[in-house]
C-alpha cells in the first residue's frame, strides 16, 4: 500500500514540475504564404493556458486548437505557448513570411 502511495505522489510531483506538451501542426516554420490571415493549429496538454502571440486561445475537448492570426508583410514570428497552472511553460516559435500576391492590372 505504501508503494502505491509513493508511486501516486511521484506521479503528481512529475505533473507539477514537468512543462506541458505542445505541438504546432501548422503553419510550418519557414512557410511562405500569400494570405494576410493564417490559421495556427496544434495540440496542447489539457488544462493549460494557451496563447498565440500573447492572444488567449482556447482548446477544444481533445486539447486541439485553431487560432486565426493576422500577418504583416515580410517576416512574422509567431509565439505559441502553453502554461500549466503552476507556471511551467512550453513555447514554440514559428517563422512565417507573408508575400502577398501582386496582380498585374494591365
Amino acid at each position: 500500500c505504501i508503494f502505491l502511495f509513493i508511486g501516486y505522489l511521484a506521479w503528481q510531483v512529475k505533473g507539477i514540475i514537468e512543462p506541458p506538451s505542445l505541438t504546432v501542426v501548422s503553419p510550418l516554420d519557414g512557410s511562405v504564404v500569400s494570405e494576410h490571415t493564417i490559421l495556427v493549429q496544434g495540440e496542447a496538454e489539457s488544462g493549460t493556458r494557451l496563447t498565440v502571440n500573447g492572444q488567449e486561445a482556447a482548446g477544444d475537448r481533445s486539447a486541439q486548437f485553431r487560432v486565426p492570426i493576422d500577418l504583416v508583410e515580410g517576416l512574422n514570428t509567431l509565439t505559441v505557448a502553453a502554461t500549466k497552472k503552476h507556471g511551467k511553460t512550453t513555447e514554440h516559435l514559428v517563422n512565417v513570411i507573408l508575400k502577398p500576391t501582386v496582380f498585374n492590372t494591365k
